[in-house]
């Protein structure tokens, strides 16, 4: 098994001489704001399975939305 080492060159920096592994990560951002006018700032980290959860949640939500303006379309555009 192989551990990260660690050599210190000064007494704030750490210099790694060992790399375990990696794994490819998206970090995303999002601004919020509700109806009282109070916004919020979120942050995630994701992996790539992570990611396609998400993108897929976000695509249910599209066809959802979709369905809805479809079957309300008669109403909305009464009111316009």
């Amino acid at each position: 098994m192989s551990f990260a080492t660690c050599t210190p060159f000064s007494k704030t920096q750490v210099r790694h001489t060992k790399v375990l592994g990696y794994s490819y990560m998206v970090l995303m951002e999002l601004f919020t704001e509700d109806f009282g006018g109070r916004k919020q700032r979120l942050g995630f980290q994701m992996n790539e399975a992570t990611l396609a959860d998400f993108q897929a949640a976000l695509q249910r939500g599209r066809e959802q939305l979709d369905i809805l303006k479809a079957s309300t379309s008669a109403i909305s555009t009464q009111e316009q």
